[in-house]
């Protein structure tokens, strides 16, 4: 499964890029590479060492001869961390975690329909590189490589008024949630039907479900500035879903939220500061809202999730490196 998802994108992707030059073709992108590093030591007002770095990349392809537009775009961002106490004992955090993770690939083809708007069928793929948990609770994975995956493919039309600014709106929006991992699909993560229990009430290993289709419409609303300010670009993109063939029919009146913002700043040609973040709010998936800590049987302080519930999830993540646009 991986292996033809990321076979797919390449092809793609590669096949834009090394294109014969064109005047319809444009292609362009960004890359920055991030590290941060603080230590302390005996510090009297205290202060939690760590070391974090992040990488960033952006690239796009788009063909445009005034009638029929295509574009396609791909966007990675890796980043980790290490928190820890030099010289204690007692070094809970003394291992690296993952502070951004993201793999999404866009495809949308647009044919001129009349004035500012378009006839649209739009493809999106969204997951991630590594496993994830919730800390503390570093010893329940919650994500993993391609779990999950989010598939949507939309038709419908488009609305530019101008170039930098456009909206999407489609009626017939298919969304499609896959969990590689049996033992994450069995938990009913991320909105697939989790495993059925025995008459003890434990999960009956395997019989979670990994695929989870949705039928619904879709909105998507993106901003891409470049000069907002002189050497400031910024890029939005809101995404809305709602699933009206849901089987609680209690649940269609739901609408699921995916906002992301990237702020990038040029300091010089080749340092750039960045400020990434994303939103999030589905009804389907839970998030941490009460944690408990316990000594294991070694006297470190453990951490345990033990209360979820349906929230906003937020991220937000400022960077200071290397950059570079092309």
């Amino acid at each position: 499964m991986k292996q033809t998802i990321f076979a797919f994108l390449f092809v793609i992707f590669s096949l834009n890029l090394i294109a014969e030059p064109d005047t319809t073709w444009k292609r362009g992108g960004f890359a920055s590479l991030n590290f941060n590093q603080g230590t302390f030591y005996q510090w009297a007002p205290g202060g939690q060492s760590n070391v974090a770095f992040s990488a960033i990349f952006n690239g796009y392809s788009k063909y445009n001869d005034g009638k029929k537009t295509w574009k396609n775009e791909l966007n990675l961002a890796y980043g980790t961390i290490r928190n820890f106490n030099i010289g204690a004992v007692n070094q809970v955090d003394n291992f690296w975690l993952k502070n951004e993770d993201r793999i999404q690939f866009d495809s949308r083809f647009d044919l001129k329909a009349k004035n500012k708007f378009y006839y649209s069928v739009s493809a999106n793929l969204l997951s991630q590189f590594d496993k994830g948990f919730i800390a503390p609770d570093f010893e329940n994975v919650q994500s993993h490589f391609l779990a999950p995956v989010f598939v949507t493919i939309a038709l419908g039309f488009k609305w530019k008024p101008v170039e930098y600014f456009e909206v999407f709106m489609s009626p017939a929006a298919g969304r499609y949630t896959y969990v590689r991992l049996q033992n994450l699909a069995d938990q009913g993560l991320f909105g697939v039907q989790g495993a059925q229990k025995d008459a003890s009430g434990n999960l009956i290993a395997g019989s979670g479900q990994k695929f989870r289709p949705e039928f619904g419409a879709s909105m998507e609303v993106n901003f891409n500035k470049k000069e907002l300010f002189k050497n400031v670009d910024l890029v939005t993109n809101l995404r809305l879903y709602n699933n009206y063939t849901d089987k609680r029919k209690d649940n269609r009146r739901n609408v699921d939220v995916n906002l992301t913002w990237n702020l990038l700043m040029k300091v010089s040609k080749y340092i750039g500061a960045s400020v990434i973040g994303q939103l999030v709010y589905d009804d389907d998936i839970l998030v941490p809202q009460k944690t408990a800590y316990e000594l294991d049987a070694n006297g470190l302080l453990k951490g345990r999730v033990v209360k979820s519930g349906k929230g906003i999830q937020l991220k937000n993540i400022l960077g200071l490196g290397f950059s570079y646009k092309f």
